[in-house]
């Protein structure tokens, strides 16, 4: 198996906004995160447009949403948790060690610092905070790391967010090197405030930090994704405009398990990229103008003259001998809706006595993930999918399987749902979706003769536009729940 790496200031409240506490914001508004100088968890993201930190949980779905309590640093995100905010939800982003993240160059001085909404709320200020000279990147991050006195303030004097617009802040002169900048938002209509983090290298007035030679781009990066076993093979794979340069794949075969260890053979491939590639290629961490093979995350540079715009790492597993990794999956052929809702339940048998990870995901016969169950399992057993809003009418089953650095196996299965179909008190009318009104998350409304529910805070998203309507899981907004019925 392989693994590869609008804005309005009038609008209309619905009766339900009107109705609702501020401080809903925190689970119904979307919000928003500091986009240059790029902050660790949007480059969790593919919002970034190239995700650049890896392992990094739920954040890489939801950057905008890192909100915890207000009174940073006399009071908010506890030590040690500064970086998630003090939400549970993110803690990934709380490690911190001096190769985890991606640092990006930053001169000091004069910066236009900018933050990306999602939906801005109103706003008391920004502060910028920078770690002290000479903190510790291998230890986390707590308050006596950091500078308390924040060496910018934006006066955000209760307007919208983006209507403030850059942030004009001056990075002191005496910051050199590796630091993690921290940025507090403090909003004005609820009771929560935001922790941005972001992962700079201060360099000097001539930005002098080269890797290791002038003229070189970062085009890659060797992610520590997972653990390896013996025999499993790791490669380098380059890319010109033109396609792949086979010629120039690198690749590494794991002799032990202390080389497939996931922060070891980074590293491993970095060195044997530099050994043959080194007219063309670099790899390695960033130090002090230098670029070395390392444990952990290692980037990738190119000379700019070589034509390379990208590289990318590819996992070859070698497949246990002997084992047949197979399975099959069946089901009664037909389940009932009840009460808007059914279960269906499949029988999956291996043809291996070994524990197996198992993901099963339901689809309606217009094709929407309408149910998902995942589970470890070992020789056979039953997995139960329950279906909410469920439809009458054929359904696919979707199952696939995978043992410990083996393969993944997948086999499809058909059934139906029959009965009432599913909606409820859901899939009756509503009142009629308007243009500029603000929803929060759980209301309802109709539109094109169907009801939809919103998942979050939503306004001017169309239900029903497959950019902002689908099924459970996918990060849409609006949910359709059926044809609307009186």
């Amino acid at each position: 198996m392989r693994t590869r790496t609008a804005k309005k200031t009038l609008f209309t409240l619905s009766p339900l906004v009107a109705c609702a506490s501020m401080f809903f914001a925190q689970a119904a508004f979307a919000h928003g995160y500091l986009s240059e100088p790029p902050s660790r968890n949007l480059l969790c993201s593919s919002k970034s447009g190239k995700i650049e930190n890896f392992n990094c949980g739920s954040v890489t779905y939801e950057p905008q949403s890192v909100e915890g309590k207000q009174g940073f640093p006399a009071a908010g995100a506890p030590d040690g948790e500064i970086a998630s905010g003090g939400v549970t939800q993110f803690s990934e982003l709380n490690e911190q060690a001096v190769d985890r993240w991606k640092i990006n160059d930053i001169k000091p001085g004069a910066q236009q610092f900018k933050w990306t909404f999602t939906a801005p709320h109103v706003t008391k200020e920004f502060k910028y905070y920078l770690t002290k000279q000479g903190w510790n990147p291998n230890a986390k991050l707590t308050r006596e790391q950091f500078d308390l006195t924040p060496f910018c303030t934006v006066d955000g004097g209760m307007k919208k967010a983006d209507e403030i617009g850059p942030h004009n802040c001056t990075i002191p002169s005496d910051k050199k090197g590796h630091h993690v900048m921290l940025t507090t938002w403090h909003v004005g209509d609820t009771a929560g405030m935001f922790y941005n983090v972001a992962d700079l290298n201060i360099t000097g007035d001539d930005g002098g930090t080269d890797p290791g030679k002038p003229n070189w781009s970062n085009v890659g990066s060797i992610a520590p994704t997972m653990d390896l076993k013996v025999g499993d093979k790791v490669s380098n794979r380059v890319f010109k405009s033109g396609g792949e340069v086979p010629s120039m794949k690198t690749t590494v075969t794991i002799g032990s398990a202390q080389q497939g260890e996931r922060n070891m053979w980074p590293m491993l491939l970095a060195k044997e990229i530099n050994r043959t590639q080194a007219a063309n290629l670099i790899a390695g961490v960033e130090r002090d103008g230098r670029v070395e093979p390392a444990l952990g995350k290692n980037d990738v540079f190119s000379k700019n003259t070589s034509g390379i715009v990208r590289t990318e790492t590819t996992i070859d597993h070698q497949p246990e001998g002997g084992i047949d990794e197979g399975f099959s999956i069946s089901n009664n052929g037909e389940f009932k809706i009840q009460n808007g809702k059914a279960t269906a339940k499949f029988f999956l048998k291996f043809n291996h006595a070994k524990d197996t990870n198992v993901t099963v995901k339901v689809y309606d016969a217009s094709n929407s993930l309408v149910g998902s169950k995942s589970a470890t399992m070992r020789m056979q057993g039953d997995v139960n999918v329950d279906i909410a809003n469920a439809k009458a009418g054929n359904h696919t089953a979707v199952a696939t399987s995978q043992i410990e650095g083996g393969t993944l196996k997948q086999e499809t299965t058909t059934f139906k749902l029959t009965g009432e179909s599913g909606g409820g008190e859901g899939a009756q009318c509503q009142a009629e979706w308007k243009q500029g009104t603000a929803y929060t998350g759980g209301a309802k409304v109709q539109h094109n003769g169907r009801t939809y529910e919103a998942r979050w805070w939503t306004q001017d998203e169309v239900p029903g536009n497959p950019a902002s309507t689908g099924a459970d899981h996918t990060g849409k907004v609006w949910k359709d729940l059926g044809a609307c019925s009186k």
